[in-house]
């Protein structure tokens, strides 16, 4: 029968207190969970290769990676929504693909307050009359997710790194 993976103390799992911010448990197989005040988040990493230490692949990977991984959904991103629809009216004016009204009729439904797609895209996409109009949609990483990333995980990593070299310094 194979015995489960462990880290180098023997232990299976592992819980680390963030002071104030987070508890994180890490399991040898590779699966981390997060019950933080930036959100509760969890992963399996199955195949996180090197020594498979899922402590120093957490070390080595960028916030990115890890946020795409912990909080995969894209949020709705109002700014960038509207200020790449005002770009699309000004740039198809420019190029005499709108007439004058219509960009005008467009642009005011923008910016008017009633339709306002920062806000609000669904009022926005069943008043406009733009083609293809749901392709303006932007989507954004999850905000609480990123402060994770920024905030807790520097933390968590010098823990992890202090961890590693008390063990490696023992050995």
């Amino acid at each position: 029968m194979n015995s489960p993976k462990t880290f180098p103390d023997g232990a299976e799992f592992k819980r680390y207190n963030v002071p104030g911010w987070a508890v994180v448990f890490l399991d040898a197989r590779g699966i981390l969970s997060v019950v933080s005040d930036y959100g509760d988040y969890g992963y399996w990493f199955g195949s996180i290769g090197g020594d498979g230490d899922i402590r120093r692949f957490l070390c080595d990977c960028d916030d990115d990676y890890l946020v795409r991984k912990i909080a995969p959904q894209e949020v709705y991103d109002g700014a960038a929504t509207k200020a790449g629809i005002l770009k699309h009216i000004r740039e198809y004016r420019r190029e005499k693909n709108y007439t004058k009204g219509f960009a005008r009729q467009e642009w005011d439904l923008v910016t008017g307050g009633y339709a306002d797609p920062e806000s609000d895209f669904r009022t926005w996409y069943e008043e406009t009359e733009i083609q293809d109009a749901s392709e303006f949609w932007r989507g954004k990483r999850e905000p609480q997710a990123v402060a994770f990333c920024e905030r807790i995980m520097p933390r968590l990593r010098e823990m992890l790194r202090a961890e590693m070299a008390a063990e490696r310094k023992a050995a």
